[in-house]
């Protein structure tokens, strides 16, 4: 999971933590950028467009 607005990553086993309550990203730092370049390379590729909403105070 990315938040946009920080660059905070996320990173969730989402099979066995459905709650998203285990944040993976700082014990799989690499799987986490790795992650985060293939979701990039993604939205450049298919020329996504982002946008900003306010659902949160950290969003």
């Amino acid at each position: 999971m990315k938040t946009w607005k920080t660059g905070k990553l996320e990173l969730f086993y989402l099979a066995n933590d459905l709650s998203e309550a285990n944040d993976l990203s700082t014990k799989m730092p690499e799987k986490t950028r790795e992650l985060d370049h293939a979701l990039t390379a993604f939205l450049t590729e298919v020329k996504a467009t982002t946008v900003q909403t306010k659902i949160g105070k950290d969003e």
